[in-house]
């Protein structure tokens, strides 16, 4: 997957922007073929009796779900937009629900600890791929769908933003500019020089000595 989920959205992403396919199409095929393979290649991991075939069609079986990410799993922003995240969260809940489920079913159907009872497991599982798919198949749209778009009430209700010359407001909106003062030979503009006083310093400290109390002119002759 670490392969297949990054070419499938920049392969979705390219087909769509050439107008080679329109985005229902992008995802009913990347939904449908990812999960379609994967529910092939898990019927040969249940029937195949080689450790290492069952373990590469596993393998390929995983890896060829990645296409479905183009998918379904961004399908909700295709279709609703504003509630994507809501739409996300409802689809993802049901998944958990079945993915807490399987175990369950698993361990009472290879209770007997046969081969059979794993073959029954991946075909089980297989079945399932394909009723999703084809049920995403005939059902499933990338188009917007027209309850995602607000309520007209709401939307007379929205202040428009303005728009101008500059960028939000019209210039016709804008404060009226105080006048630039003359420029001065100090910096560009006199408003912006600051204002200097001046004293006298001495350059040098009055001279001490350290070793004696008072001053050098204290001293005695």
């Amino acid at each position: 997957m670490t392969l297949i989920v990054p070419f499938g959205g920049y392969s979705a992403d390219y087909l769509r922007k050439r107008g080679y396919l329109s985005t229902t199409s992008v995802r009913k095929i990347y939904n449908c073929g990812g999960f379609g393979l994967e529910a092939c290649f898990l019927l040969g991991v249940g029937y195949t009796r080689d450790k290492t075939t069952a373990i590469i069609c596993l393998t390929i079986a995983v890896g060829f779900s990645g296409f479905a990410i183009s998918g379904y799993n961004v399908n909700h922003l295709d279709v609703a937009p504003r509630y994507a995240s809501i739409l996300m969260g409802l689809s993802n809940g049901v998944g958990t629900l079945s993915g807490m489920i399987c175990p369950i079913v698993t361990n009472a159907i290879t209770k007997s600890k046969t081969v059979k009872g794993w073959e029954h497991v991946f075909l089980t599982a297989a079945l399932i791929h394909f009723a999703g798919i084809t049920f995403y198949g005939i059902f499933a749209s990338g188009d917007k769908q027209h309850w995602a778009d607000p309520p007209p009430d709401i939307i007379e209700t929205m202040t428009p933003v303005k728009s101008g010359s500059y960028g939000a407001f019209p210039n016709e909106d804008l404060p009226d500019k105080p006048p630039l003062p003359p420029p001065s030979y100090r910096t560009t503009l006199q408003g912006s020089q600051p204002q200097f006083t001046t004293q006298t310093e001495m350059v040098q400290i009055e001279p001490t000595d350290t070793y004696m109390n008072g001053s050098i002119q204290d001293r005695e002759p």
